[in-house]
């Protein structure tokens, strides 16, 4: 056979998806149909929007992960939040962490524009290797 010519397909690599799979919330915490968590190839991604209807309670779990997709470590991310419940626009900044335990939880609420209340909303955007 001459090195122009078609050779069989090969297989480089397979991906391993769980697809998207919603937590199920605790302590108030909702979300508009968004936030979803999965994982390829090991890497755990969380994304979407999480809510909450009231004063953002801080140091707060919102949910918990399933073993398979905790870290091995705690991680972080900062959260920018913003309400609905005023005439202003009301803004603040917590972090959002998940433990190896699998809880996922929000941090202490730093006020940056008023104080967020009404519907709050904060959104996540994270990835963290699998345990």
């Amino acid at each position: 056979a001459s090195a122009s010519a078609w050779q069989p397909w090969a297989e480089v690599q397979t991906v391993q998806d769980s697809g998207a799979l919603t937590p199920a919330f605790v302590n108030g915490f909702y979300t508009d149909g968004s936030l979803h968590y999965r994982k390829i190839n090991g890497i755990v991604y969380i994304t979407g929007d999480l809510r909450y209807a009231g004063l953002w309670p801080a140091v707060t779990t919102a949910f918990n992960l399933p073993v398979g997709y905790r870290p091995s470590v705690s991680v972080s991310t900062a959260l920018m939040l913003f309400g609905t419940g005023g005439t202003a626009l009301e803004l603040g900044q917590t972090n959002f962490t998940v433990d190896p335990n699998g809880s996922a939880l929000t941090g202490l609420v730093y006020s940056l524009a008023g104080t967020p209340t009404g519907t709050v909303n904060g959104k996540i955007c994270m990835s963290y290797p699998a345990a």
